[in-house]
């Protein structure tokens, strides 16, 4: 997949892993072009984001209607990223929203050492878009 994880070196701090999750996310947004813009994965770290995102002032995301169960959802989610480092291998806790797919929260296990792989990849949570509505625009 990313084959540039495996050239970076963290300095082994929890922000070092973070960003090099971030980076891994993020690295296929760099050149877009035709349909490729339709990538538009945002980080997301604050629960204020959230409200920005439901309330429609995220630009070029419009006001979702959202039913009282999945606002419920979106605001029980702590978007606060967070790292945690064991022996031989950090795990990175951080939310992504996308107009395409919605909120989510993924939890990511990457090895201290480096050539750094990512080895486990689990999404941990999600909210809309439901067939209940329509994604946004």
């Amino acid at each position: 997949k990313n084959r540039l994880l495996s050239f970076l070196i963290t300095d082994g701090s929890m922000d070092s892993f973070f960003q090099l999750a971030v980076f891994n996310k993020l690295a296929s947004q760099f050149y877009l072009f035709w349909h490729a813009n339709y990538k538009d994965i945002r980080i997301i770290t604050s629960r204020t984001e959230i409200e920005e995102i439901m309330s429609g002032t995220v630009e070029k995301v419009h006001r979702i209607n959202l039913t009282e169960e999945e606002i419920a959802h979106l605001r029980s989610i702590d978007p606060q990223p967070k790292v945690e480092i064991l022996d031989d291998h950090a795990i990175v806790t951080y939310c992504v929203f996308t107009k395409w797919g919605g909120l989510s929260r993924f939890k990511e296990y990457i090895l201290c050492f480096p050539p750094h792989v990512l080895f486990k990849h689990d999404e941990i949570d999600s909210v809309w878009c439901s067939s209940s509505h329509s994604c946004p625009n």
